[in-house]
């Protein structure tokens, strides 16, 4: 019998290796496509659920655009009149007094904060549903906003710095959609505040 030299007994060594390796490497592989099958099975079906909900956003944004244009009816006249201060005790005593307009501020604070926590795309709601830019031009121009937020919500020096915090971020994702910048995917479980600091960057 011939004498097996080292050399060859290395190669072959490392033949058996590499044959080893394959399968763990094949392993690996399928089970990496098969949590992307699954990934893509679970967003299928994640779409397809949100259909009733999206028919659901739709309908109640259709029943708001009245109290949409009767608040922005009322916060133009109040704003002929000179600071609200003259008028009003509080903000909150603005947003309860003017009408429509805390049913509509609640809807779409509603609308960002499910598509700020990931509940709902952006996409299908920016295809179908209209922002109210007269609403917020209106609640900014009457200087409600900056009397809710840095003055008087429930009394002097008692502001709500995020007030309207979810109705912003959803104006923030509209401009960003209408300059044809990419919305940043926010997650369900992970912390936000990355999130919308990539949110403010992207709008300077």
């Amino acid at each position: 019998m011939k004498q097996i030299s080292v050399f060859k007994l290395a190669k072959w060594s490392q033949v058996i290796a590499c044959l080893g390796v394959i399968p763990a490497v094949w392993g690996i592989f399928r089970s990496a496509e098969e949590d992307r099958r699954e990934t893509q099975k679970t967003q299928a079906l994640l779409r397809l659920t949100a259909f009733p909900a999206l028919d659901g956003v739709i309908q109640r944004d259709r029943d708001e655009r009245s109290n949409v244009q009767d608040a922005v009816t009322d916060l133009k006249n109040l704003a002929k009149q000179g600071p609200l201060e003259k008028t009003f005790r509080t903000g909150e005593e603005v947003y309860i007094s003017t009408k429509g307009l805390a049913s509509a501020g609640r809807h779409y604070e509603y609308l960002g904060v499910m598509i700020r926590l990931g509940y709902v795309e952006f996409e299908p709601i920016y295809e179908v549903v209209s922002f109210p830019d007269a609403l917020w031009d209106a609640a900014t121009e009457s200087g409600f906003l900056e009397m809710a937020r840095k003055k008087n919500w429930t009394g002097e020096g008692k502001p709500l710095p995020d007030f309207w915090a979810n109705f912003e971020y959803l104006r923030n994702c509209y401009h960003l959609a209408r300059e044809g910048k990419r919305i940043p995917i926010p997650s369900v479980t992970a912390g936000n505040e990355n999130f919308f600091d990539n949110i403010g960057r992207m709008l300077k």
